[in-house]
């Protein structure tokens, strides 16, 4: 009985600390990635699963980094679902055995070529921020491609997409053709993919076409195929515009000057297909419907039609000579492939032949692989004389990603391997004209409000420009800071702007800017430096003259402008370089009366700073020693006026009344009157110095000049002294992991204790 009561009491605790961890580590927002509408200009989706249902989206622009004015928006759809039911779905995974809510929220009419920034929130709980940019007002940018990660927990896939798109300074759209995952059914999977810890899918749009293992079910064998990628579609919102029977997987959308179409080439089995000959009919007639509306026409599908004949001969048999026509009569400029975990890309190929005209033919590249499953060579593609080049990616034992840079002329194709080294380039010159982008809405103003120039090193002539994610760099190509010669020529990259370039050979505080806009137009502005510093505080110094000072640590690479103002009225304005210290001198009869002080400094024309203050009289008359000898009399004062000496040597001896005692001058010294014939000066151990007597002046009342003694009151009472002991203070119990972990450790210690005390009692 006593082991038995010992154990459930060991079991309820462990159970409790169990579930405390298990607690912690879950979330109830997950595999969120972002997705392009038809228009990815204004059409954008995001897509997350939750536990529960409320989930919501706080989306703003990405200059609002605190989310003050974000917009909280509800999904679309919001469906209970899990696999339950398909076909071939693996009975024991989570996506069967959790039912979840899957959420996407379509978003329809957002700014062309804006960034956003946003998070996915359930109740107290919220995500990641992830960010996209819209498309739109340029034809000269860059995307990523990529297939096959695929191995599932490969330790390749993540830092090859977050190098490739390093290298294409972080990209906002990204394409993969195909093989996401190893076994679509198998939730991990995507879990590894999409809810890795380094957030990789959060920083892009992310389209792709589904591979065959999109389709693979429960993990026997052989692999049983899911009759659609089941999965995928519920991940993954596409368009809605393809084939009626290959919806979600076979779509296209429009970024920049570019038509972009996933095709479905279906599971493992490479066979004629309903689906795939429907698709053949959709893709030649919806081509022709948008003619003119695009410049270039990439297409991204799974299977290689130009690929390997020893990994998959169905496809060269079957999808080929059923495709190529189709790509030729369309004018297809590049299609991007994977499958065969092997790198080749053709030459410009026209009716299955070599094309000799650049205007003419179609790319294929089956770029290779991006996870670490690699197959040996197939030389049958290095003799075909299609291809113009073969990778051996297993002996190399490289990965691949690829670059495509657009501009109105040409699209360039760089492939990189996992180190950064570029393994195979090629450029595809354009057979269209590009769209007319027509003026812009650039708003000067605006843009050099956001921007700051600030000085970095004065006497080295060092600056720093901040562009601030300014809203109207999505107009801008290139911009140039001028002084007496051009010390900044950047291009701009709206989706990947550094938070600050370097100045050199800074000249003046007012610079030249001059930004080309894709547009073609060039605007020439000007921007003041932003003069960092302060005017510290005003003092005033009292002695042979009376003087107010101000310093200021202004950094600034020209003189400032100060105007210097007493009581509202412009005193004095000069010039002067930062760093310095100003005084201005006043007759002494300023100080028997009451000012206000103000400085205000200006760069150029801009006011950059200002302080005021203000000083009350000091006395009510003054004397200076230096021009009154001894025995000088002060007429007309009344008792308490205050009398403000001046001009005494520091170290001059002062009674301030007869047998008061001596103390030491070091300042000029204020007395007041206390009564008529005082003398306040004295000759001192043989040293003669000043003296005055004081009379009190004629036309006062006793009542105004006596002072009476104040009639006798109360004392009021006292408080005791507070006990000088320093304050308990009960600091609050401290929150998260370190506390966490220390209450669980406790928890182990109290049921080891327990089960000690139960032994030691029964036993």
């Amino acid at each position: 009985m006593k082991k038995i009561l010992l154990l459930l009491i060991l079991c309820f605790g462990l159970f409790f600390l169990g579930g405390s961890i298990m607690k912690a580590a879950t979330t109830s927002i997950y595999h969120i990635v972002t997705t392009a509408g038809t228009d990815a200009s204004k059409e954008i989706t995001i897509n997350w699963h939750s536990d529960d249902s409320g989930s919501y989206v706080l989306l703003t622009e990405a200059n609002d980094i605190e989310f003050i004015n974000a917009k909280k928006l509800k999904p679309t759809m919001e469906k209970f679902w899990s696999t339950e039911g398909v076909k071939n779905a693996s009975t024991t995974d989570s996506f069967y055995t959790k039912r979840r809510y899957v959420c996407y929220l379509e978003l329809t009419d957002l700014t062309p070529r804006t960034k956003y920034i946003y998070k996915v929130c359930l109740k107290d709980e919220e995500s990641a921020v992830y960010h996209f940019t819209t498309a739109g007002l340029t034809n000269e940018w860059k995307f990523t491609a990529f297939c096959d990660y695929q191995n599932k927990y490969n330790s390749v896939a993540h830092d090859l997409i977050d190098r490739i798109n390093r290298i294409a300074s972080n990209p906002s759209l990204v394409v993969c053709s195909g093989d996401l995952t190893d076994t679509a059914a198998f939730e991990a999977e995507w879990t590894w993919l999409l809810d890795d810890s380094k957030n990789t899918f959060s920083n892009f749009i992310f389209m792709s076409a589904p591979g065959d293992h999109e389709y693979w079910g429960s993990d026997t064998s052989p692999i049983p195929m899911m009759p659609e990628p089941a999965t995928y579609n519920n991940l993954l919102k596409n368009p809605s515009n393809g084939a009626s029977l290959s919806k979600n997987s076979n779509y296209y959308f429009y970024y920049n000057n570019v038509l972009f179409v996933s095709l479905d080439f279906l599971d493992s089995n490479t066979v004629s297909n309903a689906k795939i000959d429907e698709e053949a009919t959709w893709f030649k007639n919806t081509i022709k419907s948008l003619e003119g509306t695009f410049q270039y026409l990439v297409v991204f599908g799974h299977k290689s039609i130009y690929g390997s004949t020893k990994e998959d001969s169905s496809v060269s048999k079957k999808i080929r000579p059923q495709w190529y026509p189709i790509f030729d009569e369309c004018k297809v400029d590049l299609v991007i492939s994977g499958h065969d975990h092997m790198h080749s890309r053709t030459y410009q190929l026209y009716n299955n032949m070599v094309s000799d005209d650049p205007m003419l033919g179609t790319y294929y590249m089956d770029l290779g692989s991006s996870g670490n499953k690699r197959r040996e060579l197939d030389n049958t593609t290095v003799e075909d004389g299609l291809h113009q080049k073969v990778l051996d990616i297993r002996t190399l034992g490289i990965s691949l990603g690829a670059v495509i840079s657009v501009t109105d002329s040409s699209m360039l194709v760089e492939c990189y391997d996992q180190e950064g080294v570029r393994r195979d380039q090629f450029t595809i010159k354009a057979k269209r004209s590009a769209p007319d982008l027509g003026e812009n809405d650039f708003n000067q103003e605006k843009f050099l409000s956001d921007i700051e120039i600030t000085p970095l090193a004065v006497p080295e002539k060092m600056a720093t420009l901040k562009l601030n994610n300014s809203s109207e760099l999505k107009y801008v190509k290139l911009i140039e800071v001028v002084s007496k010669k051009t010390i900044l020529s950047q291009l701009i990259n709206y989706n990947n702007i550094p938070n600050k370039f370097d100045l050199y050979d800074v000249e003046g505080n007012k610079l030249k800017i001059r930004v080309t806009l894709w547009d073609k137009r060039t605007i020439e502005m000007e921007k003041y430096v932003k003069v960092d510093g302060e005017i510290k505080d005003f003092s005033e110094k009292l002695g042979t003259e009376y003087k107010v000072s101000i310093i200021n640590d202004y950094k600034s690479f020209s003189k400032l402008n100060y105007k210097f103002y007493v009581d509202g009225a412009l005193y004095s304005e000069y010039l002067e370089a930062p760093y310095m210290k100003h005084s201005f001198t006043f007759d002494f009869d300023q100080i028997t009366r009451d000012h206000t002080y103000k400085l205000e400094v200006y760069s150029g024309d801009e006011l950059i700073g200002e302080k005021e203050a203000t000083f009350t009289k000091k006395c009510d008359h003054y004397l200076n020693m230096k021009e009154h000898g001894s025995g000088t009399t002060i007429d007309s004062l009344k008792v308490g006026d205050k009398v403000l000496l001046v001009g005494l040597a520091e170290g001059t001896k002062v009674n301030k009344e007869v047998n008061d005692g001596v103390i030491k001058l070091t300042k000029d010294l204020i007395l007041e009157v206390v009564g008529e014939g005082e003398s306040y000066f004295e000759t001192i151990n043989g040293c003669i110095v000043f003296m005055f007597d004081v009379k009190v002046g004629d036309g006062k009342t006793n009542e105004e000049t006596t002072p009476t003694d104040p009639e006798p009151t109360e004392p009021e009472p006292t408080e005791p002294e507070p006990v000088n002991e320093d304050p308990v203070v009960v600091e609050p119990a401290k929150k998260g992991c370190a506390s966490g972990a220390i209450q669980s450790v406790f928890s182990i210690i109290s049921i080891l204790g327990l089960a000690f005390i139960f032994k030691k009692r029964f036993s």
